[in-house]
């Protein structure tokens, strides 16, 4: 049985990844910041399955469907806690 330990800080940014966000993410990585990542693609957000530091949720999905959107937070609410914020390309919003 896995150990679901939650974490609790006060920033958990959920990063869709494009060209513009995925450096980012990879620095938030490297710090061992807790933070969500996520593709329509399993190309960019496979680095970040691989090496998984427990602190990272990576998923593949359409955030712009509203009922993947809706599984992709109730995961990472589930895994770390809610998100606070969404990066997408130059644009910082917070969570709804």
């Amino acid at each position: 049985m896995r150990n679901h330990r939650r974490i609790t800080p006060t920033d958990i940014p959920l990063i869709v990844l494009d060209d513009e966000t995925v450096e980012y993410a990879r620095t938030l990585a490297a710090a061992g910041t807790p933070m969500a990542v996520v593709s329509d693609r399993y190309t960019p957000v496979l680095p970040f399955m691989i090496g998984n530091n427990g602190y990272t949720v990576a998923l593949v999905a359409d955030v712009d469907d509203p009922i993947q959107l809706a599984e992709v937070l109730g995961r990472v609410e589930s895994r770390i806690g809610p998100v606070t914020r969404t990066v997408r390309g130059h644009h910082t919003q917070p969570a709804a």
